[in-house]
């Protein structure tokens, strides 16, 4: 079973026009990404799913700069660029990676796959209702995936979200979920960058916890946030 990770990312955010290659910690955001997923056991490959949109040729060309694939496709469907992405690089199970969420976790998303293999099931997610702090990360089959193309390729959830349609519509497909582990057993703040503000508060988290670039431990920042020590804002408890 071959494992694709696929990194969604553009340059023409409304809030924060060119945040992908804004820099946190020295490093560009789109590399913080691609250097924690690489740290991920169960990818057999990662590639950047972009637009064919001429803004997104910097970004391609920076992807391609660190050894990535790069598929460009529809600005406005995202989810025609991920199954342009599967066929291209014949995915078996696909990860979705949001591009702006510098904290995915290399170790919860290997736990994803781990079990979604193992249950030969459609979606890997925590349970519902239960809490995990992480974002930026989703573990579906390529069949679904494929099937949510045919069937609810119109649905403007599914072409934005892609798996948030998935969520929506539980009974599309099978799922399982995984057992959260303690450290990650809370509720968690917006993990993501939409505007320079949040920038500012994952500059501060790295300032905080002197982390070298792309190793912010996720675990650490949840129980900072656990305990009252951080909040959303970055000023501190």
């Amino acid at each position: 079973m071959r494992v694709v990770g696929i990194i969604q990312a553009r340059m023409g955010s409304a809030r924060f026009p060119g945040k992908m290659l804004a820099r946190l910690a020295g490093r560009p955001l789109l590399w913080h990404i691609i250097t924690r997923m690489r740290m991920a056991v169960s990818l057999d490959d990662l590639v950047l799913a972009t637009t064919s949109e001429i803004g997104d040729d910097i970004l391609a060309m920076f992807a391609k700069g660190l050894g990535l694939a790069v598929i460009r496709g529809p600005e406005e469907n995202v989810l025609q660029r991920f199954v342009m992405a599967a066929e291209a690089r014949r995915a078996d199970v696909v990860v979705r990676i949001n591009g702006d969420a510098p904290l995915v976790d290399p170790l919860l998303t290997d736990k994803l796959v781990t079990a979604l293999l193992h249950a030969d099931a459609d979606l890997a997610s925590a349970p519902e209702g239960v809490p995990c702090f992480h974002d930026g990360v989703d573990v579906m089959s390529r069949r679904i995936l494929d099937r949510m193309y045919r069937e609810a390729g119109n649905d403007p959830v599914a072409r934005e979200h892609v798996t948030g349609y998935l969520k929506r519509n539980p009974d599309f497909g099978t799922r399982v979920c995984i057992e959260v582990e303690h450290a990650l057993l809370h509720e968690s703040p917006r993990l993501s960058i939409d505007v320079p503000a949040d920038l500012a508060f994952f500059e501060e988290l790295y300032r905080r916890f002197e982390a070298r670039p792309g190793h912010l431990d996720l675990r650490s920042v949840a129980g900072a946030f656990a305990a009252g020590r951080l909040v959303r804002d970055g000023t501190g408890g």
